[in-house]
C-alpha cells in the first residue's frame, strides 16, 4: 500500500468514527431534551450541534482541500428539471412506503402536516434546518471522504450512515433509497447545494401537502390502486434518471472532463469499509437506540 492510499484510508477511517461520534451524540441529545416546550427549537439546535458544527471543525482541521471536496457550488440552471425528477421519485417512494407499512395513512406515508402555528419557524425548524445539514454532513463531508474507496462504497455506505441517523427501522428502507438517489444528484450536477434543494423540496411537499395526500390515498378502499400509479410514476422518474445521468456523463466525457469522478472502488472495499470498527459503532449504536426509544 502506498503512503497516499494509506492517508485516504486514515481519512476515510476517520470519518466513520466522527460520524459514530455524532451517532452518539445525537442519540444523547435527543433523549436529554426529549418531551417539553420549544421543541421546534430544540430541533434546530440539536441538528446544528449534531451536524454542522462538527463538520466546520473537521473542515477547518483538514484545510481548503477539505472545503473543495464538499463541492458547495451552483448547479446549472438547466439541471432544474433533473432536480425535480429526483424529487418526484423520493416523494412517490414515501407515499409507496407509508401504504404498505400503515395501510394508506398520509400523515405516516408522507410525515406530519405542518402545524397551525408558527407556520414560518416550523417550515425554518422541519424542512429547511434539517435538509442543509444532514446534506452537508451525509452528501458533503462523509460521501467525500469515503471516495477513496471508491463511488460504489462512497454512495452505499453514506446513505446506509444517512438512513440509520433517522433511528427508525421501518423507515430504514425509504432512507436508504432517498440517500442513494441525493448522493447520485450530487455527483451528477457536481453541486452540494443541488442535493441540499432537492432536500428541501421534499421536506416543504412533505409539510405543506400531507393532508392533500390524504385524499389521493382515499381515492379506493384498496390501497392497492394507488400503490399501483405511484409504482408506475416512480418507475418514470427513475428511467428518466438513469438517462439523465448517461447523458451527463457522456457529455463530461467528450469534454475530457472527468476530473470530479471517484474511482469504482470493488466489493471488497465496501465491505472491508463497512465491516470495519468505526461501521460498527454506527450500527451497534442504531440497534442500541431502537431498544432506548421502544421503551
Amino acid at each position: 500500500m502506498t503512503g497516499k492510499t494509506e492517508k485516504k484510508a486514515v481519512k476515510a477511517t476517520g470519518a466513520l468514527y466522527l460520524t459514530a461520534a455524532v451517532y452518539l451524540l445525537w442519540l444523547l441529545l435527543s433523549l436529554t431534551l426529549r418531551g417539553g416546550g420549544a421543541l421546534l427549537e430544540r430541533g434546530v439546535i440539536l441538528q446544528m450541534a449534531v451536524l454542522m458544527i462538527p463538520t466546520v471543525f473537521w473542515c477547518a482541521l483538514r484545510g481548503e482541500e477539505q472545503g473543495a471536496k464538499l463541492r458547495i457550488a451552483f448547479f446549472s440552471p438547466a439541471k432544474i428539471v433533473f432536480l425535480l425528477l429526483f424529487t418526484a421519485a423520493m416523494l412517490c417512494a414515501a407515499l409507496i412506503a407509508g401504504i404498505l407499512t400503515d395501510s394508506g395513512s398520509a400523515e405516516t406515508a408522507i410525515g406530519s402536516p405542518l402545524p397551525e402555528q408558527n407556520n414560518l419557524l416550523s417550515v425554518l425548524c422541519l424542512a429547511v434546518v434539517p435538509a442543509a445539514a444532514e446534506e452537508l454532513f451525509f452528501r458533503g463531508l462523509l460521501l467525500s471522504e469515503l471516495e477513496s474507496a471508491g463511488a460504489g462504497t462512497s454512495v452505499l455506505l453514506s446513505s446506509l450512515l444517512f438512513a440509520m441517523f433517522h433511528f427508525s427501522l421501518s423507515g430504514l428502507p425509504l432512507y436508504f433509497f432517498c440517500g442513494i438517489l441525493l448522493a447520485l444528484c450530487v455527483y451528477v450536477t457536481r453541486s452540494l447545494l443541488a442535493s441540499v434543494a432537492v432536500h428541501i423540496a421534499y421536506n416543504l411537499i412533505a409539510l405543506l401537502g400531507a393532508r392533500h395526500f390524504a385524499s389521493f390515498l382515499a381515492i379506493t378502499d384498496n390501497p392497492a390502486l394507488p400503490a399501483a400509479l405511484l409504482g408506475v410514476a416512480l418507475l418514470l422518474c427513475l428511467i428518466l434518471i438513469v438517462g439523465e445521468c448517461q447523458r451527463t456523463y457522456a457529455a463530461y466525457a467528450l469534454q475530457s472532463d472527468l476530473s470530479h469522478k471517484p474511482p469504482r472502488g470493488s466489493a471488497a472495499a465496501f465491505l472491508s469499509t463497512l465491516f470495519s470498527p468505526a461501521s460498527a459503532a454506527c450500527i451497534i449504536l442504531f440497534i442500541l437506540s431502537l431498544f432506548i426509544r421502544n421503551k
